[in-house]
């Protein structure tokens, strides 16, 4: 049994079974509790998998390649699946301020021969920093030199009468560049309501940062709201930047 314990709530998750077995080298870890149920399959070491997770990003963003941040790769392919049941001790203890429903699913697999990662993730609901979204869809692809990352949300509730409808987000990352391309579009609403933003991004290690919007626009109660070219959004570790930027 599992418990976790704050000054304002206590949970109790009080079945976990964790089985392991290995099969001509091709592990199989299954995890079945009240909390998840999870499953992990092909030749696998976890520490191997901890140095991959935490130097993923440096791959596509080689300016933060350092002593301690270098590209791996995992040596055998590996396929994965993970359920949650329920979510409000993972919320609590890792997400703080989002909180998943139950039934949120992820999966994927990694090719090991050409280093290409698949992973998806899906959520019945989402509360995330004030937003209540409906029908999460999270998409991955990573290959040796680009990452593509989407996000599908039909409806974002802003408040109860407020919201944002068929909210799509598409990121490319490579070579210390992201170019990230969103847009909604309520489709219900009475009078005009949609955006469209492209957003350049480039690294600098890990201190700076500059970003710049592209023949982006929105509309709001039909009056449209254009950002004017020319723009920029500089970030460091002491200051922050902004020239240009208007609508």
């Amino acid at each position: 049994d599992v418990a976790y314990k704050d000054k304002i709530d206590t949970i109790d998750v009080e079945q976990i079974l964790i089985t392991s077995s290995m099969i001509d080298k091709q592990r199989e870890l299954t995890v079945k509790s009240d909390l998840l149920d999870a499953k992990v399959e092909g030749e696998f070491y976890f520490k191997e998998l901890g140095k991959f997770i935490n130097n993923f990003f440096v791959r596509y963003i080689p300016s933060q390649i350092d002593q301690k941040h270098q590209i791996t790769n995992l040596s055998n392919n590996l396929n994965f699946n993970i359920e949650l049941h329920n979510s409000a001790l993972l919320s609590k203890v890792f997400f703080k301020r989002i909180k998943m429903s139950d039934h949120t699913i992820v999966k994927g697999r990694y090719d090991a021969v050409n280093h290409h990662l698949i992973i998806n993730a899906e959520s019945p609901f989402v509360e995330a920093y004030g937003l209540e979204i409906k029908d999460v869809s999270v998409g991955g692809v990573a290959s040796e030199k680009v990452l593509d990352l989407s996000v599908e949300l039909p409806q974002i509730f802003v408040s109860d009468s407020i919201s944002i409808d068929n909210f799509n987000l598409k990121s490319t990352i490579q070579n210390d560049s992201v170019l990230t391309k969103l847009n909604w579009n309520n489709l219900n609403d009475k009078n005009r309501n949609e955006g469209d933003f492209t957003i350049a991004t480039k690294f600098d290690g890990y201190q700076k940062m500059t970003n710049y919007l592209i023949n982006s626009y929105t509309y709001i109660s039909d009056s449209l709201w254009s950002v004017r070219p020319g723009n920029l959004i500089l970030t460091d570790t002491s200051y922050v930047m902004v020239k240009g930027l208007g609508i």
